[in-house]
């Protein structure tokens, strides 16, 4: 016997499967709307995930595309190798460039958004960041 929920559930659980929204998708898609970020690496993806919950990599291709991102491959700021990197269709890229709130920026600008973003889950929801400094075994110390 197999333990695959969706197989075996009751009528009640598969009702709240279908009630209960993925919170770490909200989560996600509300900070991204609140900072504007329509563009950024597959890399940042999976350690945006990781902020709210722990979760396979592959997860990434359901989260995003649920939330209306596509992904390919780019390079921006004079660098010739492409990264692979999710995106809103509505940002409109061109040249290394992402249409955000109707002005275009650089690709990289955004990169750096979500990057001051993860430095710091903590502060979020607020301007600038606490200093991380690392001890000799690889732990974050505040």
């Amino acid at each position: 016997m197999s333990l695959d929920v969706r197989k075996h559930s009751t009528s009640l659980m598969k009702e709240l499967r279908i009630l209960t929204p993925d919170v770490v998708k909200e989560q996600v898609r509300e900070i991204l709307e609140a900072k504007n970020i329509v563009f950024f690496t597959s890399k940042q993806a999976q350690q945006l995930m990781e902020l709210f919950a722990k979760r396979e990599a592959n997860s990434q291709t359901h989260l995003f595309t649920e939330l209306g991102y596509k992904k390919n491959r780019f390079a921006w700021g004079g660098n010739k190798s492409q990264i692979a990197c999710w995106y809103l269709p509505s940002a409109a890229l061109v040249r290394g460039e992402v249409l955000v709130g109707g002005i275009r920026a650089p690709m990289g600008q955004q990169i750096k958004k979500v990057n001051e973003l993860l430095v710091d889950p903590a502060m979020r929801n607020t301007e600038g960041h606490k200093d991380i400094s690392f001890s000799k075994n690889g732990q974050k110390q505040w």
